[in-house]
């Protein structure tokens, strides 16, 4: 199994064996072209591991990256906005993921070049969404920290154009 460790700078991306042993497989400490403080790491559909680091690329908002089974981690684009939280891989092949600048939240289309898409922002530093499922094609469906009729969060859906 490969997991992100991250217990102090930089961070890992390590390879665990059936004894508990981790082997480190790639360093994101921000000289390689991916940046340093990797997130959102997911598993996509061809098997390879998907994720963002928070800072470094082209722009400074850092960059998404694959990593195959064997530890190679490839920057796959630069991000023209900040990312947070998990990303999700939709049935159409397309990423999405939350756009967080200052006390707003949005819902990003992050495209194969990196540049995102705002689809819906939530307004108010405390509605900040942390999942996005997609149920159907093009059909999401959401859970925020807070907010709702109890300030305790609410279930939201969206539902987006191909």
């Amino acid at each position: 199994m490969i997991v992100g460790r991250h217990d102090g700078a930089p961070s890992t991306l390590e390879f665990v064996s059936h004894d508990g042993l981790f082997t480190p497989l790639f360093t994101f400490d921000g000289a390689s072209p991916v940046g340093q403080g990797p997130k959102g790491l997911m598993r996509a559909r061809d098997g390879s591991l998907r994720g963002y680091t928070r800072n470094g690329g082209a722009h400074g908002h850092g960059a998404l990256f694959r990593a195959a089974a064997d530890g190679a981690v490839t920057r796959v684009a630069d991000l023209s906005a900040p990312l947070c939280g998990p990303l999700t891989e939709a049935q159409d092949g397309q990423w999405y993921g939350f756009v967080c600048d200052g006390d707003t939240t949005a819902i990003g289309r992050i495209a194969a070049t990196g540049e995102v898409s705002r689809l819906h922002t939530f307004s108010g530093a405390r509605l900040t969404p942390f999942q996005l499922l997609e149920h159907r094609p093009n059909r999401f469906y959401g859970v925020t920290w807070s907010g709702g009729n109890h300030g305790l969060g609410s279930i939201y859906e969206m539902v987006v154009t191909p």
